[in-house]
């Protein structure tokens, strides 16, 4: 979820759950069937003042989430762009309290966690989140909306304070999936993986994060595996366009901001899922945590480390644009804010244009142009062409600059 905004600055985190947003609730997905929720991203907490939050308004029906959620502005847009902007409190709102009738508090979980920090230096925002080491010379299991659009990630492993830099292997959108590898790691404790094929409903679960980006001991919640294979269709705050996550393990334990990329242990202190979207309202069953399966994660990690590159599956370090945009009736991808210093402002596309053209091919959806961006890496030469507001057409070459941190 995104913080949002200091007037005119851009930023690209997540926002905190709508602690005093009265009236909201949030049934469990398989019961219910009326818009009640507000669904957020769980993850990259903005460590860089704020003034104003989004709330995210979703709707469930035969067991899919539809929402909308606020996930990675590149650049901050007008109030008036987004019906579900609402202040940001003073001081950011206390992390649920570690709850012991589980019996398992931060110091019973095994070593393994780390604190991921982030930086833009397009746009000076620093983000934080959590993941997971899955070797011992420095493999990092964690979400690709922790890491996106980061060009310095800094990882410090919980249990020893140590910090190293980090760099992306490869990501997958698809999943929210990415791997990343530490510079000059050794010997590190590996957490244990389980198998999320062996989940159940009612199964006790514990999600352990970097909880509002605080550090040190990692916070720990615990509830109860509530559904199964469950599916969310977001709407993607970078370019407006829809994206799906699917399988997903739905929980009632209560997810926060920072926690993103961490593990949902099972009873046995296996890794079944990674925490990766929450929902917070009042009332009965109020909490939602949904987590990525560990099964669909460990065969994402299998595929970058082959360097199986799919249509969902990128290896390295993607290309980067440097544009927020959204669908437009006539087609495009019209241009809600540009980043400064990126790309497509050096190349002069400003705000109200329509993207209609890559290298000739017809952009006709926001979610087209990103997927086709995507393909291509930093320092490729791209030929967009644009359209203003009033009617002239422009077009210039563009190189990439970098989409991830390498």
């Amino acid at each position: 979820m995104t913080e949002r905004r200091p007037p005119e600055a851009p930023d690209w985190i997540e926002a905190p759950l709508p602690w005093e947003r009265a009236g909201a609730t949030a049934e469990p997905v398989a019961q219910q069937s009326t818009p009640a929720t507000p669904w957020f991203r769980s993850g990259r907490v903005q460590l860089a003042a704020a003034i104003a939050a989004l709330v995210v308004v979703g709707s469930v029906a035969g067991g899919a989430l539809t929402a909308k959620l606020s996930d990675h502005s590149r650049a901050a847009a007008p109030p008036t762009t987004t019906p579900f902007r609402v202040p940001f409190p003073e001081a950011a709102p206390t992390p649920p309290a570690a709850q012991p009738p589980s019996g398992r508090a931060a110091a019973d979980l095994p070593p393994g966690i780390v604190d991921i920090d982030t930086t833009s230096t397009l746009s000076g925002i620093r983000g934080a989140g959590t993941g997971m080491v899955v070797s011992p010379d420095g493999d990092i299991l964690t979400n690709n909306h922790v890491v996106e659009g980061a060009t310095r990630i800094t990882v410090t492993v919980v249990e020893t304070g140590a910090r190293y830099a980090a760099a992306v292997v490869g990501v997958d959108p698809t999943d929210d999936v990415a791997l990343l590898h530490l510079s000059g790691a050794s010997d590190l404790a590996v957490i244990p993986l389980g198998s999320s094929s062996n989940v159940s409903i009612g199964d006790p679960v514990v999600a352990a994060g970097n909880a509002l980006g605080q550090g040190g001991a990692p916070t720990v919640v615990t509830g109860n595996v509530r559904a199964l294979n469950q599916t969310i269709t977001v709407q993607d705050e970078l370019d407006e366009g829809s994206h799906t996550l699917r399988g997903l393990i739905q929980t009632d334990a209560p997810l926060v901001p920072g926690d993103s990329g961490g593990p949902m242990f099972d009873a046995a202190n296996k890794v079944v899922g990674i925490n990766t979207a929450a929902a917070r309202g009042f009332g009965r069953n109020a909490s939602v945590g949904l987590a990525v399966p560990i099964d669909t994660a460990k065969d994402v990690v299998a595929k970058i480390r082959d360097g199986n590159e799919t249509s969902t599956i990128h290896i390295g370090v993607r290309g980067f644009l440097g544009v927020r945009t959204s669908d437009v009736a006539a087609g495009g991808a019209g241009v809600v804010s540009v980043q400064p210093g990126s790309p497509a402002e050096k190349a002069g596309v400003a705000t109200g244009d329509v993207i209609t053209t890559v290298d000739g091919t017809v952009i006709r959806t926001a979610s087209a142009l990103t997927n086709l961006i995507h393909t291509h890496r930093p320092g490729d030469t791209v030929t967009l062409a644009w359209t203003r507001s009033d009617g002239t057409t422009h077009s210039a070459k563009v190189t990439l600059a970098s989409g991830a941190a390498d």
